[in-house]
């Protein structure tokens, strides 16, 4: 008499570890610089710029339990891991791996804690199409693009710095808007949250530097040429500021860096 057979008990636990293991790679699968409607950014996963100069994922300060989005230059460039960007410095999460960077419905780039509370977004007052997709550059800027026009760009971490002039990057001052872009320290080498040391650029168009410990520094000159340290890793950088007066009104710094 035939008998049936079933899967034996040691093979179930077995099974079950397969299917966990598909629906982890399934979860992996993360194009190299982009983070897509359909994807999410948790734990320790991380996008990579297309020429591997920088990294975004959730980083976590030494000697703290606080985990923040950042963006910090991979280890292909700088073996110590260095940020230069920082989305939720004044709102850390107690876990990353709960936690999820993701496009919104409205197409925003938001985060949110395993609660779903929200900690932190792009905040695209305009509603925008949830094909919208975030990108990591290999300038470090983080760019949120129209899924149906990838030229756009929706929103850009370079207009809203933390700490760190990167080359390309600008501070200024929008005349109509009254919205500024400015570098501010972090409040110690373990809280990324707002210190009290920050450049900008006043409502005349001058570059003001307060409390670098530096000796300050003001330029009114369009075409004054100004160098200081301690920027970016810990490099020279060469400062150069002009001044626009488009339909935005705009007044801006910008900066490059020497060779």
């Amino acid at each position: 008499m035939a008998s049936s057979t079933s899967p034996s008990l040691p093979l179930l636990p077995l099974l079950f570890l397969c299917f966990l293991s598909l629906s982890s790679k399934t979860h992996l699968a993360i194009a190299a610089e982009t983070l897509s409607a359909n994807q999410s950014l948790s734990g320790s996963q991380t996008i990579i710029s297309k020429g591997g100069n920088f990294e975004l994922g959730f980083f976590s300060p030494a000697n703290t339990s606080n985990f923040y989005i950042a963006i910090w230059y991979s280890s292909k460039k700088v073996s110590k891991q260095t940020v230069v960007w920082v989305a939720n410095r004044d709102r850390p999460l107690s876990s990353s791996s709960s936690s999820e960077l993701r496009i919104s419905e409205d197409g925003n780039l938001v985060l949110l804690d395993g609660s779903k509370n929200l900690f932190w977004s792009t905040n695209l007052t305009s509603p925008a199409s949830n094909s919208t997709a975030a990108e990591i550059l290999d300038t470090g800027n983080l760019v949120l693009r129209d899924g149906s026009d990838p030229a756009s760009v929706l929103w850009q971490s370079i207009d809203h710095p933390t700490d760190t002039w990167l080359p390309g990057a600008k501070v200024g001052l929008n005349k109509v808007t009254k919205v500024s872009q400015i570098l501010t320290s972090w409040r110690n080498s373990e809280d990324p949250g707002l210190g009290i040391y920050s450049l900008e650029l006043d409502a005349n168009g001058i570059l003001d530097q307060r409390n670098l410990g530096l000796p300050d520094f003001q330029s009114d000159s369009p075409e004054g040429m100004l160098y200081f340290s301690e920027m970016s890793s810990n490099q020279s950088s060469q400062v150069k500021s002009n001044v626009s007066t488009g339909s935005q009104a705009k007044s801006m710094t910008s900066i490059s860096s020497r060779d």
